[in-house]
Formats: C-alpha cells, structure tokens, sequence
C-alpha cells in the first residue's frame, strides 16, 4: 500500500534545503523547561533553530530529562557524544519505521524499560501531499497482529513487523481487544525529521515521554481527522498549543 510505505522517501526529497535555520527564543532556561515540557510536538522548535546539540544536550542536563542527546546518540546509534560532529549527522540517517523503532527500542532499552521491544514508532503521511507525518509512540503486546486496514475498514489484515502497515497505530484487533497504549502523539512537517540531527533529537524527545508511563489522551480523535483528510486541523490546533508555550509567533511548526 503506497499511502503508507516508507517513512523518509519524501523526507529525504526536501533534505536538500532542509529546515531553514533562524533565530528562536530558546536562551533561556524557562524557555527550554516550557519546550521540554511540550514533549516531541516541540520538535520544529529545535530544528528551526541554530541551537547545536551539545548546547542542547546540557539544557536537557540541567532540566533533568531522564534521557539527553548523549545518551541517544550512545544507546541508539553506538557512538559517544564527545565524538559525533556539530550537525549530528554520524551517517545513520534512517530511512524507514521499522529501522526508527528499532533505533528508538534501544534507547528504552538503555533505560531499563521492562519490554522495551513492544514499543513502536508509527507513522502516517498526509494524505494529500506526505509533506506532513503524524507520529505516534505505542506500546502493542503482540509482534502478530490481525486488525482491520485503515483504508478499508471492512477489511481484516494479519500483519507481522515485515508488514509496513504494521508501523501505524491500532485501537483494536479485529476480536475487540485492545492493542494499542499510545504514550505519544505529535505531527511535524516532513523536512523536518529528514536530517540524522532532528531525527535524534525526536527518538530523544519521545523517549522521555514514553518513561512518564503516562498514555497521552486525543490521538484517535487527531488520527480519524487525518485520514479523513482535515489533517490541517490537527497540525494548526498542535501548534497553537507549542507556540503558546514556548513563545513564538502562530504557524511556526508547520511553515
């Protein structure tokens, strides 16, 4: 199914001009607390700015955030900090969900995460033009699932982590039961998870929010929104709620 097969096939299309860096306010240690506390839909506030990640990594020291960059880039990717360049980019850009939840299940499980490998990463594009991607992080008890397809409800799937479909989110199985626990939920443009730097500081953001053991309420009111196509809905109302926090302007995080 196209709609949702590959996760950084168009990402990696803007990759060429990426997220243009400007100028945010994230100097002081109030702003960074109000960012952090915003979880992961916070993450176009940090790929819009020229914030490095070691400057990053000790505000997230000085927060107290259980998992910093450092530790992502050590747990996730097998390199020390000290040694990963300015731009992050250590030649581990990920091209597709199964490889982002792997990479994500290794941090969870650097922090002692009992079944940290049923946790996933899920993904689905816009469905106008893939240039915008809601996320979310589940926990789901089965590796082999038999649920209804998205696309066509009357229409039951058994799908194993080979399956592409597998990597989006389910309430329910096709008996009722239900599977997924979503501990987070975030939409961000495409461009801006299409560099191994964001891409870190996403795992890293959506760690911490898993560890709050915490289920985040909305996702599948925001999910039935975006495949019926008011995906704008979802994008304008996360964003209201971001720069309301951190103190920018309206419409920073879906330029």
């Amino acid at each position: 199914m196209r709609y949702f097969a590959g996760l950084l096939i168009i990402a990696i299309l803007f990759s060429t001009s990426g997220c243009q860096l400007i100028e945010v306010p994230i100097f002081t240690a109030y702003t960074i607390r109000e960012a952090l506390e915003a979880g992961t839909s916070a993450l176009p506030y940090y790929a819009y700015s020229d914030m490095s990640l070691e400057e990053l990594n000790r505000h997230m020291q000085k927060a107290g955030t259980r998992v910093t960059i450092e530790e992502t880039y050590e747990f996730a990717y097998g390199k020390l900090f000290s040694r990963v360049p300015p731009d992050g980019d250590t030649g581990q850009l990920i091209d597709d969900i199964d490889v982002a939840t792997e990479y994500f299940q290794r941090i969870l499980a650097g922090n002692n995460v009992e079944d940290a490998d049923h946790y996933y990463l899920t993904r689905i594009l816009d469905p106008k033009n893939e240039k915008y991607t809601l996320f979310a992080a589940v926990y789901r008890p089965y590796a082999y699932i038999r649920v209804y397809d998205k696309r066509n409800p009357s229409e039951a799937v058994t799908l194993t982590q080979s399956d592409p479909e597998f990597y989006i989110p389910y309430k329910k199985d096709v008996d009722g039961e239900t599977l997924d626990t979503v501990y987070e939920w975030f939409a961000i443009s495409t461009q801006c998870y299409a560099k191994q730097r964001n891409q870190a500081i996403l795992f890293t953001l959506a760690a911490n929010e898993v560890l709050k053991k915490t289920p985040r309420p909305g996702y599948w009111e925001a999910e039935k929104k975006w495949l019926s196509g008011d995906y704008m809905d979802v994008l304008v109302a996360q964003d209201k709620e971001v720069c309301r926090a951190v103190g920018v302007e309206p419409g920073f995080t879906i330029r």
